[in-house]
């Protein structure tokens, strides 16, 4: 996972077009595509908050990209448990297949 470092206005706009919103796809797609109603405003082709990207053709410097790190690991699903423990994040209701796949397979903390 990657931290980058971007300023709106300058690498990204919060009321830019959500490139795969914009194509017109219905919702059960979206969903299936890690959309969510929870988080998401699948009615608008609008950027969602959580999905940001930088405009197109819009270069990053290396500089600005760092790669994310929890306890000296940049490993996901240390990562992935950090968020989980820190934040109010509802992975069980938001995406619940992975919550499935994360949870049979024993690596949630």
């Amino acid at each position: 996972m990657l931290n980058i470092n971007i300023e709106e206005g300058i690498d990204f706009s919060f009321d830019d077009v959500d490139e795969i919103k914009a194509k017109g796809y219905d919702k059960r797609f979206l969903i299936k595509a890690g959309y969510s109603p929870l988080y998401s405003d699948l009615e608008s082709s609008k950027m969602d908050c959580w999905n940001l990207h930088t405009y197109a053709h819009h270069g990053i410097k290396t500089s600005n990209i760092k790669i994310c790190m929890v306890n000296d690991s940049s490993k996901m699903i240390d990562l992935l448990n950090y968020a989980l423990d820190n934040t109010r994040l509802e992975i069980e209701t938001i995406c619940p297949d992975l919550y499935d796949y994360l949870k049979n397979r024993k690596l949630m903390s």
